[in-house]
């Protein structure tokens, strides 16, 4: 596996034109992407789905939720979308 084959870039502070504008340069070569909290919490699966289909790039999502076991499992049961990482502590 090749270093680049290991990078993840957070688009964390990026509004979705930078998102785009950033995924869309033919350099880019980044294999998977972080979508936080914030991103997630603004867009919502809408984004993973537009990032993965248009772009091809594996998703991280990091949520952080920190709460009782049953109540972060019902909070993510929903998403059905397809992530390489997903970030759960408990």
């Amino acid at each position: 596996m090749k270093r680049s084959d290991q990078l993840i870039v957070a688009l964390d502070q990026m509004n979705l034109d930078e998102i785009d504008h950033f995924l869309s340069q033919k350099e880019n070569n980044i294999p998977m992407v972080k979508i936080g909290l914030e991103l997630f919490l603004k867009h919502g699966t809408k984004i993973i789905t537009h990032i993965s289909k248009k772009y091809n790039k594996k998703i991280f999502l990091d949520l952080k939720l920190h709460d009782i076991p049953i109540t972060v499992a019902s909070a993510i049961s929903p998403l059905k979308v397809s992530l390489s990482i997903f970030s759960l502590f408990i």
